[in-house]
């Protein structure tokens, strides 16, 4: 009898590597202009609230808002849809049941758009008020979205390890 490779199996990563796919093709597959717009109308809530004049606007059929002089437009980047979806198949436990995944995976959701939407109104607040692009908007954001995309890939891949070392895991899939 062979001893147990401490690795991580072909399947598991093939699985995960084809559920990223899918989720790469549903975010460019799929229209997000509703999760546009609620992310432009909740920044432009926000500006108000800060007492700064916000008009929400649609712009060559994009959502935009202005506040003051400057415009933004809400991509379906800045939704962070696109983070959420690539993490689903690294979030997904093989050792837990497919309802306890799915509570999770949605959790995980409601928090990435939690921040980012705390993200989006701190950009355009601090944009608006001055500060540079790179400071109100890009650094802010390669600190968050990089950082959590690899903090859970990599804690999927060591519990995958850890997992197939110890021989469980392989009786649920993504």
């Amino acid at each position: 009898m062979k001893p147990k490779r401490n690795c991580l199996s072909f399947e598991i990563i093939l699985s995960r590597v084809l559920a990223l796919g899918l989720a790469v093709a549903l975010f460019y597959g799929a229209t997000w202009l509703p999760l546009q717009v609620a992310l432009r109308d909740g920044v432009g809530w926000f500006m108000r609230w800060v007492r700064l004049p916000a008009i929400a606007a649609m712009y060559k059929g994009s959502p935009a808002l202005r506040v003051g002089d400057k415009q933004f437009h809400f991509t379906p980047e800045c939704t962070y849809v696109d983070l959420w979806l690539f993490l689903i198949p690294f979030l997904w436990r093989l050792d837990w049941t497919w309802r306890r995944n799915v509570v999770y995976v949605l959790s995980f959701g409601l928090l990435v758009g939690t921040v980012n939407f705390i993200r989006v109104c701190m950009s355009t607040y601090l944009y608006t008020t001055g500060h540079t692009w790179l400071v109100s908007h890009s650094l802010e954001d390669y600190a968050l979205f990089y950082p959590t995309l690899l903090w859970v890939v990599v804690t999927a891949m060591r519990r995958d390890w850890t997992l197939r070392s110890a021989g469980t895991g392989s009786h649920s899939s993504i």
